[in-house]
């Protein structure tokens, strides 16, 4: 799978670098309102042109989707291309007895809280330094995962 996503990765990254005709393959040129598609310039008096292209690739692509299942939604868009490359990963598990998670429990009951070891139902950063980089690397918090990153994260006074 990670195969098929870097092979859609690097298309998306070399499409502005390919060339059609002597042109871009895609340049979107906004100050000067030049759109280059496949090998063709449209200009703000090629309006109507540019939009019935536009209208007819949307249609093409619903009706591929409906004949053909996610084609687009689930293969070909950039943004899941980009959002699976990112966010789809290997899991992250570092031993009980590893000594990190020895020294954080420690610390935690020497500050007179319980430690409590858990698996993470959410997505971290701490994949990329255990499995890539080969860091050992434990998340640690206090609070709930259901109210991370909101006004309800708090450490209660005790």
């Amino acid at each position: 799978m990670r195969a098929v996503i870097l092979r859609r990765y690097s298309l998306f990254t070399a499409i502005p670098y390919l060339r059609l005709n002597g042109k871009p393959l895609i340049l979107l040129d906004i100050p000067a309102r030049e759109f280059t598609l496949f090998g063709k310039t449209f200009l703000p008096t090629d309006t109507m042109l540019l939009m019935l292209l536009l209208v007819g690739i949307f249609i093409l692509i619903f009706l591929l989707t409906a004949l053909f299942g996610r084609v687009w939604c689930g293969w070909a868009c950039p943004q899941t291309v980009y959002m699976e490359f990112i966010y789809r990963h290997d899991c992250n598990e570092v031993p009980v007895d590893h000594p990190l998670v020895q020294t954080l429990q420690t610390a935690c009951a020497n500050s007179g809280r319980e430690p409590e070891i858990a698996a993470m139902p959410a997505s971290c950063d701490a994949w990329f330094y255990s499995n890539l980089i080969g860091v050992p690397t434990v998340v640690m918090g206090a609070g709930s995962l259901g109210v991370a990153h909101s006004s309800g994260e708090q450490i209660p006074d005790s």
